[in-house]
């Protein structure tokens, strides 16, 4: 049985600090990634959204991506803030088409100001606030397998 880790969290929660940490050797689909990948930015650590028919292209390369994992079952690691139900499902449905995957997700709920302090520069703490309004936690059956972290400074 391969895995599929979903991470789940605000921006600066510590996801990608998770997954250097406790799952280093499986291969990372990135969105920060795929865009720097595709051109649009110049690293993955240039956090931006792209206007949407940019960011259609960063969906279709990533779900081309988990799909070639999945045909080939490998272990893999969405980091992304999976922040919407719907968002999740779409990338759940690709996964679910290949039996010999369990999802796992990874909601690492972080103190907001924490996550403030961490993206300082990078977000204004209205559009974190926003961010954090909008989360939807993982609903119970969701995922094979759901780990909750919790985090304060």
């Amino acid at each position: 049985m391969a895995n599929a880790y979903f991470m789940l969290g605000l921006p600066g929660s510590g996801k990608s600090t998770f997954i250097k940490n406790h799952l280093p050797h499986i291969p990372v689909i990135s969105r920060d990634i795929i865009r720097a990948e595709l051109g649009y930015t110049k690293s993955a650590e240039e956090k931006r959204l792209l206007p949407p028919e940019a960011e259609e292209e960063v969906t279709k390369m990533q779900h081309e991506v988990i799909n070639y994992y999945c045909a080939n079952n490998i272990d893999f690691v969405v980091d992304d803030t999976n922040n919407k139900v719907t968002n999740r499902q779409t990338l759940l449905n690709i996964v679910h088409y290949y039996p010999t995957f369990q999802t796992i997700g990874v909601w690492l709920r972080t103190d907001i100001n924490t996550c403030i302090q961490r993206r300082r520069g990078q977000i204004k703490p209205e559009t974190m606030v926003r961010l954090s309004e909008i989360f939807e936690a993982p609903l119970p059956n969701e995922f094979d397998q759901t780990e909750e972290i919790s985090f304060t400074k």
